[in-house]
């Protein structure tokens, strides 16, 4: 069973520990909502999303900092931080991976087309 309230402060809410565990708690509990083992739950999970939970909910933590960069003007740093990243150069290294940018060269990329399409718009 998953206990999450205890062993874990506030401070710990950015560890990977942390975050291992609550993508592990995750499972356990989809797993039981949906009446599956949790090697059963696993291997469907893998079936009709391609990503085991972990590599899934990793995609969704570089997909928020993404976020976080773009929406917030988050540093790659702090962005990599807030979702619960310890080491920048992992995270640097994961992004890459998924969006085939690095982070800084990816939010430079956003910027420049967000300032063409306020020109464009504007001589519209």
């Amino acid at each position: 069973m998953c206990h999450l309230e205890r062993g874990f402060s506030p401070r710990d809410a950015h560890s990977a520990r942390w975050h291992f565990t609550m993508a592990w708690c995750f499972s356990i509990k989809l797993a039981a909502e949906a009446g599956m083992s949790l090697s059963s739950f696993h291997k469907h999970f893998k079936h009709m999303t391609s990503l085991t939970p972990g590599q899934y909910q990793q995609r969704l933590r570089l997909i928020d900092a993404r976020r976080l960069m773009f929406d917030e003007g988050f540093t790659a740093s702090n962005a990599a931080f807030e979702v619960g990243y310890e080491s920048v150069s992992q995270f640097t290294r994961e992004y890459g991976r998924l969006f085939q940018a690095s982070p800084k060269r990816d939010a430079l990329h956003f910027q420049k087309t967000i300032k063409a399409a306020s020109r464009s718009a504007a001589m519209s």
